[in-house]
């Protein structure tokens, strides 16, 4: 077990009642503080672990190290770090019943130029990737990113239907419609993380 020497400290005074978490260091070469025999303390009086909810009473707990195991606490900022990197691209039901309004560091992908000193992206303009002002885009895969292609309508031409006696039952048919040209799809609204 590490010790915590007090032979160096001249005094140290904890305030009435206050509770002292030693987390598992022990006690050495323990005097008289401020007039009072401390020798005696034994750690199995120092406080327990919780074994109940504990309040902070609306306060927040700062100074917080980053978790190195799956039940410690951990900050806003490591959360939202180890999640979604900046840059990350995520679907938004932003009119979907109770949905909260856009968190802080998100914005919409509607191609604005961005007005955000404190983001790495201040003065860039935000890809459209929901149609504002221009092409609605299905996101696809890709081993770099921005490039754009494909169009919003498109035609099939048969060049001569006689020749394929499938095709006679769609002659002087509509084969294709704008109903045809997408696949069945859900609308929801892309947002990135830019800070």
């Amino acid at each position: 077990m590490t010790a915590i020497d007090f032979s160096m400290i001249e005094w140290f005074r904890l305030p009435a009642g206050a509770d002292v978490d030693m987390g598992g260091y022990d006690f050495i070469n323990v005097g008289d503080v401020d007039g009072v025999d401390i020798s005696a303390i034994a750690l199995d009086n120092m406080p327990a672990a919780p074994t109940g909810d504990i309040d902070a009473g609306n306060q927040n707990i700062i100074n917080l190290a980053d978790p190195t195991a799956a039940q410690h606490a951990a900050t806003r900022n490591y959360v939202d770090g180890s999640s979604i990197p900046i840059g990350g691209v995520v679907a938004w039901l932003k009119d979907f019943p109770n949905t909260p309004a856009l968190p802080d560091g998100y914005v919409e992908c509607n191609g604005q130029v961005l007005d955000d000193e404190d983001s790495v992206y201040d003065t860039q303009t935000i890809p459209d990737l929901n149609g504002s002002i221009g092409t609605q885009r299905f996101l696809r895969g890709e081993t770099t990113s921005g490039g754009t292609g494909g169009t919003e309508t498109h035609t099939h031409t048969i060049p001569d239907q006689n020749k394929w006696s499938i095709l006679e039952l769609a002659k002087g048919a509509e084969i294709t419609n704008a109903a045809a040209t997408l696949p069945s799809y859900y609308e929801v609204v892309w947002i990135m993380r830019i800070k």
